[in-house]
């Protein structure tokens, strides 16, 4: 180093203090975070951990995210699924559509699984569509027809459809 580029003692001391403050500041900082999580954790606004093969009680599992749901360590800060009641999980496992746990007899259990799989079998497939100006090599196999493919019209056929329609029409005038 030069003898230009040392610092003097009382401007290194300033310095020394700066970043200290600055990491002092930083700490606080991380603190007040921490300080912040562990009220929500103590408070029971955490979201709770639940795996996907947990049993889980009907009246539950309306909270569970499968169903659009939050459920929290406290139930008071739980968000029930607002498509689904305990009321439609339970006429779905009547109609056999949603499986169901059961270790007793009364006692009926879901699990995250259980509903992902009742949430999938529950969307509805997308129907192919099919134009009416398709082509046969287009079309399905059930729709080909082996002489001419569905609304197409010869000359003939057209002009014969338009002259029943003129004779139809005179009929209904003469009257």
């Amino acid at each position: 180093m030069n003898d230009n580029d040392e610092l003097d003692p009382d401007e290194m001391i300033r310095r020394m203090i700066a970043d200290m403050e600055e990491d002092l500041v930083e700490i606080e900082m991380r603190g007040s975070d921490y300080d912040a999580r562990m009220a929500v954790l103590l408070s029971g606004a955490a979201p709770k951990h639940v795996d996907m093969d947990t049993a889980v009680k009907i009246d539950e599992a309306i909270f569970l995210p499968e169903l659009g749901g939050v459920w929290t360590e406290s139930l008071e800060f739980s968000i029930p699924s607002q498509t689904h009641s305990v009321k439609t999980l339970r006429n779905a496992i009547a109609s056999g559509a949603l499986g169901v746990e059961r270790p007793h007899i009364k006692k009926q259990f879901l699990t995250r699984n259980l509903l992902k799989e009742y949430r999938e079998s529950c969307r509805e497939r997308p129907n192919p569509h099919i134009s009416s100006s398709a082509t046969l090599g287009n079309m399905p196999s059930l729709v080909k027809s082996r002489t001419k493919p569905s609304g197409a019209f010869t000359t003939d056929e057209r002009e014969l459809t338009r002259d029943a329609a003129k004779q139809t029409l005179k009929a209904l005038k003469r009257r």
